[in-house]
């Protein structure tokens, strides 16, 4: 019985760590595309000549992150 309660405390504990890990990593993940990714890629199409997808890209995501702020602002 006390192996039962221990195996089922323990799935518990180690349930949680691994979700809270998801999270993080997920959290991690974004900010890498956002900071990282996204610039080198758009570098990377700009000097391949495609200005012509790299600057409604870079429009969509600037005017994307004007309005994003605000909202979660409001939700807080």
């Amino acid at each position: 019985m006390l192996e039962m309660i221990f195996a089922i405390m323990m799935i518990s504990v180690f349930g949680r760590l691994f979700a809270f890990g998801l999270r993080a990593t997920w959290g991690f993940a974004r900010l890498a595309a956002t900071i990282v990714f996204l610039p080198i890629i758009l570098v990377g199409v700009l000097l391949a000549g495609l200005v012509q997808i790299a600057f409604p890209v870079l429009a969509i995501v600037g005017l994307v992150s004007l309005i994003r702020p605000r909202q979660i602002a409001q939700q807080r």
